[in-house]
């Protein structure tokens, strides 16, 4: 099925990393910032290049970022349904798994066109999402997430980028303990 004939309620929800559900190492958090700032900025106002007003491209962005939700919700159930396998010791049971995990994956690949589609649609986007998968380590459904929930790419300097995304170290002081620094929460 192509993406322009799924039914509206395919457009839904969330990211799930694809690059540790296949067993690859994703792209390093150290390397992470330099790649997202790399992100050309997008064209100047006025610019041939620029097709979409922004009222149009607000509404893609809230169907992509929908389609990205959903998809994150099918990883994580589909992952769920991995588990269970595993801990299951009847047959039957175990078929039904398998047919549940065997669906949720094709829905996987079909989200993934979908938003692939939209962000296609945008040049913007597309250029963006083009130069993050040249990173090594940053595979497709990585770079189409970091392109819609950080509209700042292109904008914003590698540290204000490491900071958003959460890779930047952390002080963890208290009064005049000074604990060890680190990135996450």
């Amino acid at each position: 099925m192509r993406p322009d004939q799924l039914p509206a309620s395919n457009t839904a929800t969330r990211h799930g990393n694809m690059a540790t559900r296949h067993g690859r190492s994703g792209c390093d958090q150290r390397e992470l910032p330099d790649a997202v700032a790399a992100v050309a900025s997008p064209p100047k106002s006025g610019s041939a290049a620029r097709t979409l007003t922004y009222a149009t491209m607000d509404e893609l962005s809230e169907k992509i970022r929908a389609l990205i939700a959903r998809r994150r919700q099918l990883v994580n159930t589909c992952t769920q349904e991995k588990n269970r396998g595993e801990q299951a010791f009847d047959d039957y049971i175990s078929g039904s798994l398998s047919g549940f995990i065997a669906s949720f994956e094709k829905a996987l690949q079909e989200i993934d066109e979908v938003i692939e589609h939209h962000i296609n649609g945008a040049p913007a986007l597309k250029k963006k999402a083009d130069l993050l998968v040249t990173v090594p380590g940053m595979e497709k459904s990585t770079a189409m997430f970091l392109v819609e929930e950080l509209p700042q790419l292109g904008k914003a300097n590698r540290r204000e980028i490491a900071s958003l995304i959460g890779t930047t170290p952390v002080n963890r002081d208290s009064g005049t303990f000074r604990g060890k620094r680190m990135t996450g929460r």
